[in-house]
C-alpha cells in the first residue's frame, strides 16, 4: 500500500469511511514509516508478497481484501487463487 494505486487506495478509504478498521501490508519500516505517519489509525503488517503464510493470516482477519500489485510470480498466484477459493 506503498505506491500509487495503494496511496489512493487508503485515502479514499479513510477519507469516506474513518470508522473502518484498516491493514495494510508493507515491506519493512522505511516504507511503513511514512504511512504510519500520514494514517496512525492504520494497523500495519510487514512482509512481502512471497510470504504465503502472512497473506492467508491477514486474509483470515479481514472481512474484506483488496488487493493492488503487479504480477509478482507463481507462488504469489497459487496464493491468491487458494485464498480467493478459500478464504
Amino acid at each position: 500500500m506503498t505506491g500509487y494505486i495503494g496511496g489512493d487506495i487508503l485515502y479514499a478509504l479513510e477519507k469516506s469511511h474513518p470508522e473502518y478498521e484498516v491493514t495494510a501490508i508493507v515491506r519493512n519500516s522505511d516504507k511503513g514509516g511514512p504511512v504510519a505517519a500520514a494514517y496512525p489509525k492504520i494497523r500495519l503488517a510487514y512482509g512481502t508478497l512471497e510470504d504465503s503464510k502472512l497473506l492467508e493470516d491477514e486474509s483470515a482477519r479481514a472481512d474484506v481484501v483488496i488487493r493492488q500489485y503487479q504480477y509478482a510470480g507463481q507462488k504469489l498466484q497459487e496464493t491468491v487463487l487458494k485464498l480467493n477459493r478459500y478464504g
